[in-house]
């Protein structure tokens, strides 16, 4: 064994950046033969030194190969700058026999040892799954079972039965989807582990942590039970381990997913209306028409990307004809939507089937079965039991091309595909040469083929490869309901999992947090906290969605125009991976004629009502002093620094402030308008030493405030294409504007 700067020939390597020391690696790879389970284990012989270029940058490589029973497993080790890696490992099987193989990859001996500070100050998080908040490496968490339970729990489901091994029990592991973060606060660098290159399976990351200690790390690729003829072999996942900051980290692995899983962000990123949140699956069709109308009576102000029919419509699962609660089928709808410049979006599940749909009746052999011959995935969502089809099953493939070629027949345009089970074992899989990562892929493409370009696609499957270069958009947190945080599917729990997908918003395809809530009716969130989740929605500037029906629209008018369009910048967590809650979400604009900070802080702190913003790492790049002004308080907070205490934010409160470094000059230091307080409806500012003259567009409410600073005398002296009036006290100027069109321009004059 050695680390990273030596490798030897042997049995493991080790890491030793300037974030995280590991003292050892070891490669394996798990296979079956004749139902014989066997285990390649170590690195092996090293059979190749050279320089080699990456996607990541030049390297030094070295190739092991290790032998067991002609099975031979290869494992590549690329050394990159700042001590990073990227490791590559293929199986080749020159056995007489087949093998199926099951997991590749390595796991750690040894001591493991962060670099600097205490355990808390680091936290283990993941970009992927229901887990990215992560958590303190110091805390102690709830065993893997526990929190299963208390999710089926929040749901008013029966839990299945569990497994009951260690990894399940014990509460100092941790399991993530595909990545592992590890991160200081008071640093903001850390390590980032997550696959590269070409897509070849999924990746399974686990940790062990005792005591406040990270004692052991293991990164494997999930190959299904693939079949491995004699003579064949399989590349396993690349990864990387990269060591820094996060965002020059992600920004090169999300450019590394933009050449080798494609992307797609060439249309504009949406708002639209969904009805699931209102009705759930009681919706009826004039639910629908009600809100079709309430766009059409405010058609001046706002039309809608998309109206989108969610789960409730179908006769079943599996069958996919409209049931009794829509008399006109889709005709009534779909002409109504078209009729106010939208897309018809309707919701689907194609490879879900009830047990007592046609199609199961006729095919229970296109079930996706475990090992066991037992159905893999079973839900009881809709009652009784519903299961996943075998996506590698040509046959199932073409009755989910029919379900789209149906629905597209019907009108629609826009469609949220939903409960991505893919379950694939190459024991009992129709195809047993593709892990699930390639069968999830293959299925997506085939999606696109159907669906055609022009057509948008809306994963519902979180952030994965198995969607990416295919889909539109994706949704990147679980579902949010009209709660703060007593189920799994609320707002606390989607503001710890979306933000730190922001890297993907616009660059892969276009991010869905989900809905958004313009009022609130019930007791399970408060008003502060609705505008929390609200304000993030809009400054992600990925998919807007609300749900309410026609009434409520009307009640919560006015959220709905400070939220559209979505906000021409992505805010980002300010300790990404970081910080559990990411309680400190926002970005800096910075153009020609001005500069500003746009933050939403949050306390998640339920012993303290003081707030430290600690912005200083954002902030600093654009001034040292800021007037900050308060969006909901419509409010002057005064002149701080980057990083000052708020106090009386009790939790579960927030804040969204606009920081604007002081000047001599006139500037403007909050709008109303738009949440994003100039980001999306300011297009200039002009000043003169004599004049000053601010010209905005038509985004965001058409009527509101734009607030100025001065310390001497400004007078408005002229308001193109609206109505303005202005009132000062001291040297805020509040110049109230109505009937906002195209192209306004507000000049003022010193006096």
């Amino acid at each position: 064994m050695s680390n990273i700067g030596n490798i030897n020939e042997g049995s493991s390597f080790g890491i030793d950046s300037e974030e995280l020391f590991v003292e050892a690696f070891v490669p394996f790879a798990n296979f079956e033969i004749e139902n014989e389970h066997i285990e390649i284990s170590g690195l092996g012989e090293c059979i190749l030194k050279t320089g080699r270029y990456t996607e990541l940058g030049t390297a030094d490589y070295y190739e092991y190969k290790n032998d067991c029973k002609n099975v031979i497993l290869y494992t590549g080790i690329y050394k990159l700058k700042f001590g990073s890696l990227l490791i590559s490992q293929c199986i080749k099987n020159k056995n007489e026999k087949n093998i199926y193989i099951s997991e590749i990859g390595i796991r750690s001996f040894g001591k493991i040892n962060v670099k600097y500070g205490e355990p808390n100050d680091w936290v283990l998080s993941s970009l992927h799954g229901d887990k990215s908040g992560g958590a303190f490496i110091s805390e102690k968490l709830p065993s893997e079972n526990e929190q299963t339970e208390k999710m089926y729990k929040g749901f008013n489901l029966p839990c299945p039965e569990l497994p009951q091994d260690e990894r399940h029990t014990d509460g100092g592991w941790r399991t993530f989807e595909e990545s592992v973060a590890l991160f200081s606060q008071k640093t903001n660098r850390g390590v980032l582990i997550m696959p590269v290159n070409s897509p070849e399976a999924f990746m399974k990351c686990a940790a062990y942590v005792d005591d406040g200690q990270l004692n052991y790390i293991e990164l494997e690729s999930d190959m299904s039970n693939i079949l491995l003829k004699s003579g064949q072999s399989h590349s396993a996942q690349d990864f990387a381990i990269l060591n820094g900051d996060f965002e020059t980290s992600i920004n090169s692995v999300m450019a590394n997913y933009s050449k080798y899983l494609g992307n797609r962000n060439d249309k504009p990123i949406p708002f639209g209306w969904c009805s699931w949140y209102s009705v759930y699956s009681g919706v009826k069709d004039d639910d629908v028409l009600g809100v079709i109308e309430f766009f059409a009576n405010h058609k001046n102000e706002f039309t809608p990307d998309f109206i989108q029919l969610d789960d409730g419509y179908q006769k079943m699962m599996g069958e996919w004809n409209p049931n009794e609660k829509f008399p006109n089928a889709f005709s009534n709808i779909v002409g109504s939507v078209k009729g106010i410049g939208a897309r018809a979006g309707i919701w689907v599940a194609p490879i879900i089937a009830h047990e007592n749909s046609e199609i199961l009746q006729q095919h229970p052999d296109w079930i996706a079965k475990n090992e066991n011959g037992k159905p893999a995935v079973v839900m009881g969502n809709w009652g009784g039991n519903s299961y996943a089809m075998d996506a590698t099953n040509p046959s199932v493939i073409s009755f989910v091309k029919k379900i789209l070629l149906d629905k597209m027949n019907d009108g629609f345009t826009y469609f949220k595909i939903d409960f991505n089970n893919i379950y694939v074992n190459g024991k009992t899989a129709y195809d047993n040469s593709k892990t699930s990562l390639q069968v999830y892929r293959n299925l997506y493409k085939i999606y696109r083929e159907v669906l055609g370009n022009d057509n948008y696609l809306l994963s519902c499957s979180g952030f994965t490869r198995g969607t990416i270069g295919y889909a539109d958009g994706s949704r990147i947190a679980g579902d949010i309901d009209a709660g703060w945080n007593d189920t799994p599917t609320t707002i606390y729990p989607g503001l710890q999992n979306a933000p730190i997908k922001a890297a993907a918003n616009g660059v892969l395809y276009a991010c869905d947090p989900d809905v958004t809530h313009l009022t609130v009716k019930t007791k399970r969130l408060t008003e502060k906290q609705r505008r929390i989740w609200h304000s993030f929605v809009c400054l992600f500037g990925g998919v807007e969605q609300t749900s309410e029906l026609k009434n409520d629209l009307e009640n919560g008018i006015d959220q709905l125009r400070i939220l559209m369009p979505p906000c021409k910048q992505t805010a980002k967590p300010v300790f990404p991976c970081a910080d559990p809650d990411n309680s400190r979400i926002g970005f800096n604009v910075i153009r020609s004629f001005e500069s500003y900070g746009v933050y939403l802080l949050w306390n998640p702190n339920d012993s303290s009502n003081y707030f430290e913003t600690r912005l200083s790492s954002k902030l600093n790049q654009i001034g040292e002093k800021f007037h900050v002004f308060s969006f909901w308080e419509q409010q002057y907070c005064g002149i701080h620094s980057a990083d000052y205490v708020i106090e009386n934010l009790r939790y579960g409160e927030g804040k969204l402030l606009r920081f604007t470094p002081v000047s001599d000059e006139p500037q403007i230091i909050g709008t109303t308008f738009h949440m994003g307080m100039g980001t999306n409806e300011v297009n200039n500012v002009l000043f003169n030493g004599k004049q000053f003259t601010i010209i905005l567009n038509d985004e965001g409410a058409k009527s509101g405030s734009v607030y100025v600073y001065f310390k001497g005398s400004l007078k408005l002296i002229e308001a193109i294409n609206c109505l303005a009036e202005q009132t000062t006290e001291g040297c805020i100027h509040n110049i109230k504007v109505k009937n906002r069109r195209e192209n306004q321009q507000l000049t003022f004059v010193i006096e």
